[in-house]
């Protein structure tokens, strides 16, 4: 029965604890004289604030990863959910671009910003859903109370 108390809590806690991802699609870019244009979709709640980052990497050396510096636009904290978001990436002190343009690759990350009045709202509820749970199941009967074993022959 202990068992499924602490089942019925992690239940309650288990959006809290592995939050839903979302998913950042339709990565592409451009290079335009000294910058380059990030464009992505972030399919996620357009109310949601998301930490947005962008790592720049290469097929034909996995180790490779830069982060860029100099960036601007749908990029750090905000509510960048949503079709066709640009971040514009000045490389020219951080990036020597080689002739094999199509071996780079963005990976574009985002993951949401908690909110710290729903969190606790969540714990409070969860607390009082959990101890209503505890009672109804783990409530003691109204009957008559459990006799004492026989004594132990001498």
């Amino acid at each position: 029965m202990n068992h499924f108390k602490i089942l019925c809590i992690f239940m309650l806690f288990a959006c809290e604890l592995f939050p839903q991802t979302n998913a950042v699609e339709r990565i592409d870019f451009s290079v335009k004289d000294k910058t380059i244009d990030i464009r992505y979709d972030l399919n996620g709640n357009p109310k949601t604030k998301y930490q947005v980052s962008i790592v720049l990497l290469r097929r034909d050396q996995p180790e490779y990863q830069l982060v860029p510096k100099k960036v601007q636009g749908d990029i750090g904290k905000g509510k960048f959910a949503g079709q066709n978001r640009s971040i514009i990436w000045d490389f020219s002190d951080e990036l020597q671009l080689g002739e094999n343009i199509a071996d780079y690759y963005f990976q574009v990350t985002a993951k949401p910003l908690k909110n710290r009045t729903l969190l606790y709202g969540g714990i409070g509820s969860a607390v009082v859903v959990g101890t209503v749970v505890a009672i109804l199941i783990g409530g003691e009967s109204a009957g008559k109370p459990i006799d004492l074993p026989p004594s132990r022959p001498n």
